[in-house]
């Protein structure tokens, strides 16, 4: 049974095998307006191939990245002060302390297993009694969190029950309103959509294997489809409004406050996707390694980082390909 849904998985993503070549080779990058998608240069902040989940402080001042790679005893959490240059490092004894969210003054690292961590900027840290796998902030400050194991979305200590298709909940993100958040599970087919305040709760059907989820301006969601390959924009009901091949498996989709763009990071193409958010097209296209996995956005700095299986990496976009930044 096992070889058998295996060989299924693979006959489904030949064909975006081969359209992620063409992709790669340039047959299929856009036209329209630029001369061709720029490509900034990119500076390497921390060699580490276990780098796996950052978080950026407001104010662009210090990085937390969780390290997970067992085979090269890296398990750890890493304290990036982007002012002074100094690293602090925090080593674990297990390695599924994967997310991390910023709330200014101290990051939380999440831990399903073994409960989560508080880190301050000078590397001290803290145990907590938490068993949330993952969260988002929102304007105030607050956590929204959901387990791993239940299907449970926590809110100022308020349960939301989800719906059991969306499997084991793996991501949630909070609309542009600030009072919906968007939750999607590890091989679902079903979104959930939270009313935070309303306390209401909806399923929204979709395809397996989708992975990342960034907020659209208007509301509604951004969405990555791994397998096939595909960046998909839904509208604040849930509704399909236009999707678009990215290839590479796309994985983490980032909106890049403050500018017109959309930033795509591709788990096996090696490069971050930096996209117009109104023509879905190519602006720019960051040289990385295979493994792109976390995404932060310095608004006032214009600086993209990003961990893949190098380390992390920053790439300053400023005034990408001539297209103007929102102010």
């Amino acid at each position: 049974m096992v070889r058998r849904a295996l060989v299924l998985i693979v006959l489904a993503w030949l064909p975006t095998v081969g359209a992620s070549l063409r992709f790669w080779r340039g047959s299929t990058l856009p036209r329209f307006g630029v001369p061709a998608p720029w490509s900034p240069e990119v500076r390497r902040l921390d060699a580490s191939p276990g780098a796996y989940d950052l978080a950026l402080d407001p104010a662009g001042a210090w990085l937390v990245v969780t390290h997970a790679h067992a085979r090269a005893g890296e398990n750890g959490v890493a304290v990036l002060d982007l002012d002074t240059g100094a690293r602090h490092w925090t080593e674990l004894e297990h390695d599924s302390a994967l997310y991390v969210s910023h709330l200014g003054d101290r990051a939380i690292v999440h831990d399903a297993h073994h409960g989560g961590l508080e880190v301050k900027r000078d590397g001290t840290t803290t145990a907590l009694p938490s068993r949330a796998f993952r969260s988002a902030v929102t304007a105030a400050g607050e956590l929204v969190m959901v387990e791993r194991f239940a299907p449970w979305l926590w809110w100022r200590d308020r349960p939301y029950r989800l719906p059991d298709r969306i499997g084991p909940p793996d991501e949630v993100r909070l609309d542009v309103d600030g009072r919906t958040a968007w939750v999607r599970g590890d091989c679902g087919d079903t979104l959930a959509r939270v009313d935070l305040e309303a306390g209401t709760v909806e399923a929204v059907r979709d395809r397996r294997f989708s992975w990342g989820l960034a907020p659209r301006d208007g509301g509604g969601v951004y969405e990555t489809h791994a397998v096939a390959g595909r960046l998909v924009e839904r509208d604040g009901a849930g509704r399909v409004v236009r999707e678009r091949f990215v290839g590479g498996f796309p994985r983490e989709v980032v909106r890049l406050d403050g500018t017109p763009w959309l930033a795509v990071g591709q788990y096996l193409g090696g490069v971050v996707l930096v996209l117009d958010v109104t023509t879905l097209e190519t602006v720019a296209r960051i040289p990385a390694a295979w493994h792109v996995r976390g995404i932060a956005w310095d608004r006032e700095r214009r600086r993209l980082y990003f961990t893949d299986s190098a380390g992390v990496e920053v790439a300053e976009l400023g005034n990408a390909g001539g297209v103007a930044t929102s102010p």
